[in-house]
This record gives C-alpha cells, sequence and structure tokens, in this order.
C-alpha cells in the first residue's frame, strides 16, 4: 500500500479507529450487560438503557403472567409485580439482551380456563437497535405489532392482546 498518497495519509487513521471501535464496542455493551444484582443473579446495568431492552405490553380481560423464560437475554420485571391483568390494566414485562445476543424470550399468561404462549426475539443492540419477531406460540391470543427501539435510548416494544 502506498501510504505517501494525501488520501491514504488521511483515512487509514480513521479506518483504524473505526476497526478499533467496531471490536471493542461489543465488548463494552457485554460487560454492562453481565452487571450482577446482588441476588447474584445478572442484571441490566445503569449504563445499559434503550434499545437493549424489550417492553412487552399484554392487554386482556382477566389473566396473569404466570411464566418468563429467555433463552437469551434475561427477565428484569413485570409490572405490575404480580403479573395481573385486567380490563384496562395491562401487564409489561420487560427483558433485556446479554452479551452479545439480544432478548429471546417466551412469556407464559394463565386465565381461569385458558393460556397463552407467546414469544419474541430481539436481535443484538449495539450500534443500532435490533429488529424485533414476535408471535403467539399458542393459545387465544394476538400478536398486535411490535416497534423497533431507538440506539440508544428507546426500547424496542412488543404490544399482545388476549381473547380472556
Amino acid at each position: 500500500m502506498n501510504t505517501q498518497n494525501p488520501i491514504v495519509r488521511r483515512l487509514l487513521p480513521l479506518a483504524l479507529a473505526c476497526g478499533l471501535l467496531a471490536a471493542v464496542a461489543p465488548a463494552a455493551w457485554a460487560q454492562a450487560a453481565d452487571d450482577s444484582k446482588p441476588s447474584g443473579q445478572p442484571g441490566p446495568s445503569a449504563k445499559l438503557k434503550g434499545c437493549g431492552f424489550l417492553h412487552v405490553t399484554i392487554s386482556g380481560t382477566k389473566a396473569k403472567v404466570a411464566k418468563v423464560t429467555c433463552e437469551h437475554g434475561f427477565f428484569q420485571k413485570t409490572d405490575p409485580p404480580d403479573g395481573k391483568i385486567s380490563t384496562g390494566q395491562p401487564a409489561v414485562v420487560s427483558v433485556f439482551q446479554s452479551a452479545g445476543r439480544g432478548p429471546d424470550c417466551t412469556i407464559t399468561v394463565s386465565g381461569d380456563k385458558e393460556t397463552a404462549v407467546l414469544s419474541m426475539q430481539q436481535n443484538f443492540c449495539g450500534l443500532a437497535a435490533g429488529e424485533i419477531t414476535a408471535k403467539v406460540v399458542s393459545g387465544p391470543a394476538r400478536h398486535v405489532r411490535s416497534v423497533r427501539g431507538g440506539f440508544p435510548d428507546t426500547p424496542g416494544t412488543v404490544f399482545f392482546s388476549l381473547n380472556f
């Protein structure tokens, strides 16, 4: 490579800086995502916010969030904490990405005689927000819509509606 060319001399440091950023950024996000809660379970860092999170809003008439499992990423909380869903009072389940992977979680919702299983996955948010995939695995529910998060401060959002 001829480094005597003035354009090459100017672009070479920029290319090196971009390469370094590409190598270091995922590691910094991974470290932020792997901070721990006092209980020893992985928890989100105060530094990690925005598109690394996925909020799942579930509306219905009478149900409860029974179980949240994540193949990748971690469950953070349900609001309200008891997971109860009633008319005009949805539940919001918050999950977040793990080191290098977006959340990939399943939520089981139970009613008096009905059960629905909801699935959602968000690609890793590094320098851009991840794509979201959501579906109803089983039960009387429907995926209403998904809203992609924005880097760095806007979490992704998924909306489900129960038919019970």
